[in-house]
């Protein structure tokens, strides 16, 4: 096989995690979630996760409660781990998600920078003001000139965190770009169809028990407030159960939510370069799981 790891991206309920699974079973895959929502515990029903009792390998789900927090850098140093791990057992990483931000860094690295320093910062305003307009960008031009170039010299909220991190160089940490050969497929529909599939899937997880499922964490004592209420429909669902109104209630406002983030994910496909689209309103089954496979072996 050419391709070493596969990317599978796309709106969603367009279908990622049907032929992430039917690809996984067919190449000795294992599957890296890429969903901010799927990481917490209890949050089953209304964020899709899979259902799978197969011998398909997941990761990067269920990690913590809802409750608690996971940094995003931490997210794309577990993922760029587990590909290394999954590799290194002779399978197949397969990140499939919604999450396209975090696919962004796993491929392209980032710079993990250090916090902002307000004692650090204010040492440098003084010198702006005893030296005059201009004198920080000199200095961060000394220091760094690539950074330096990024930015105007009359922006000094910028370029006083350019020389935070130019000067704590040593707290920098950096994950450098994947270096792995990979294939990134967008799976895209119309948005009317994915209109439907949305209505039709929030209907289903309705009647699945999502509110009960909601029930159940405020018994554990999540709040409304917590990370992982942030999913969308949970809070919708959580305010309809304190004022004891029907769930239905929520239906049609959670489905307009979860087509606006459908129409942001999509816009996603243009982002990367070499990203192969694949329209799912055109195809069938067989057809995708096979331009798929064609691309990667």
């Amino acid at each position: 096989m050419s391709t070493e790891l596969v990317f599978i991206a796309g709106p969603t309920a367009v279908g990622k995690t049907y032929f992430a699974e039917k690809i996984s079973d067919m190449i000795n895959g294992e599957i890296i979630s890429c969903d901010s929502r799927t990481i917490y515990r209890g949050l089953d029903i209304g964020t899709g996760k899979s259902s799978n009792s197969s011998s398909i390998r997941y990761h990067m789900v269920d990690l913590i409660e809802p409750g608690d927090i996971l940094y995003f850098n931490d997210l794309v140093k577990m993922t760029r781990d587990l590909i290394l791990d999954i590799e290194q057992r002779g399978s197949v990483p397969i990140i499939c998600g919604g999450s396209h931000y975090w696919m962004e860094r796993v491929i392209d690295g980032m710079i993990e920078a250090p916090p902002p320093d307000l004692e650090h910062r204010n040492i440098y305003r003084h010198i702006e003001m005893e030296e005059g307009k201009g004198s920080l960008h000199r200095i961060l031009h000394k220091k760094d000139p690539d950074l330096a170039s990024k930015v105007h010299p009359n922006n000094i909220s910028r370029i006083l965190r350019y020389l935070e991190i130019s000067d704590k160089n040593d707290l920098v940490e950096r994950i450098p770009p994947l270096e792995n050969k990979f294939k990134i497929f967008f799976l895209d529909r119309s948005i009317v169809t994915l209109g439907e599939r949305i209505r039709e899937r929030a209907s289903i997880m309705i009647e699945d028990g999502w509110e009960d499922e909601v029930k159940g964490l405020m018994e554990k004592g999540i709040g409304i407030d917590d990370p992982g209420m942030d999913s969308i429909g949970y809070k919708r669902i959580y305010r309809s159960i304190e004022k004891g109104s029907d769930i239905q209630q929520c239906l049609d406002p959670i489905c307009s939510d979860t087509i606006l983030m459908a129409r942001s994910q999509r816009r996603w496909k243009n982002r990367l370069g070499g990203t192969i689209r694949i329209d799912l309103d055109r195809s069938t089954t067989d057809e995708v799981t096979m331009a798929i496979l064609d691309r990667i072996r």
